[in-house]
């Protein structure tokens, strides 16, 4: 038998311009599908806490219960199925559009790099408890009141973007904790591109080049590319340019350093370069970035 297409969870964006690529749900976005009783994926990133009750869920054909405090990650590669009514419980959903994403200016290297090795593995998930548990509970809260109001003004979009990123970066810090390189059977592909993108994160201002990167992990140029295009299905390349860019448009949007000091801060040897790798990745110049942002 042909087998068909999980049909696809597509949350449409908000009228809220600043802050579409962050918004948070209820339970009640997934009734629909529970009621269809088929599985299903989403077209973004999810982020699931359930804060009352509890609710079962198969992901990719493998079910499990999470109670109240569980916190998982659903990615677009991930195939959900409710085997029990989320209107039995409360529940968060955040969605975040990796894409969009990018007009915010967050820096979300080190999430990326951990979604792009759970990617095809099982779900990540945790058990929160207090008083964690209660302080992401308050982080949830306070992001739907602010993505709720209306109005929007200078402060808004930084106000939203910051407890965002304290959402996600539980998240990561959760992962830290719990995630045991020796209690997952990575292979050594896995393992050289987690080490190449600790690497980026701590040294992409003064190593550009995909060489120096292989070097110092004791590997050929050759093989650091097919180690990082088989986990991630990116190039090497890709994870340098981002790093160095993020903290460009971070420089460009936070301070008033000139253009001479950014290059500078991230070792361009000079501005002439610093903008041509700024355009040739955003399309745009540094210098009309910073005044139509």
């Amino acid at each position: 038998m042909e087998k068909t297409a999980a049909p696809g969870l597509h949350i449409v964006p908000a009228n809220n311009q600043m802050c579409h690529c962050i918004q948070l749900f209820g339970e009640s976005l997934f009734l629909d599908h529970f009621v269809q009783n088929k599985p299903f994926r989403s077209t973004q990133y999810l982020l699931i806490f359930i804060e009352q009750g509890s609710v079962t869920i198969s992901v990719n054909g493998e079910q499990s219960i999470y109670p109240a405090g569980s916190l998982f990650l659903v990615c677009p590669s991930h195939q959900l199925h409710f085997t029990t009514s989320p209107g039995n419980c409360t529940m968060y959903i955040l969605s975040y559009d990796e894409q969009s994403g990018e007009k915010l200016h967050l820096d979300f290297g080190c999430y990326k790099a951990y979604h792009a090795i759970f990617e095809k593995r099982e779900i990540v998930s945790y058990a929160m408890e207090d008083p964690l548990r209660g302080y992401f509970t308050s982080m949830l809260h306070q992001l739907d009141y602010y993505l709720k109001i209306r109005h929007e003004d200078n402060f808004k979009i930084h106000i939203v973007s910051n407890i965002f990123s304290a959402i996600i970066y539980t998240m990561i810090d959760l992962m830290h904790e719990n995630i045991d390189m020796e209690d997952h059977s990575y292979s050594r592909k896995e393992k050289i591109v987690m080490d190449f993108l600790d690497l980026v994160e701590k040294e992409f201002r003064n190593t550009k080049g995909i060489g120096q990167y292989a070097e110092k992990l004791h590997v050929s140029v050759q093989y650091l590319s097919i180690c990082v295009r088989t986990v991630t299905q990116k190039t090497p390349s890709f994870f340098i340019n981002h790093a160095v860019l993020t903290e460009a448009k971070a420089l460009l949007l936070n301070t008033d350093h000139t253009l001479s000091a950014i290059a500078d801060d991230l070792e361009f040897p000079d501005p002439f370069t610093f903008g041509k790798f700024f355009k040739r990745l955003t399309g745009t110049s540094p210098g009309k970035f910073r005044k139509r942002a």
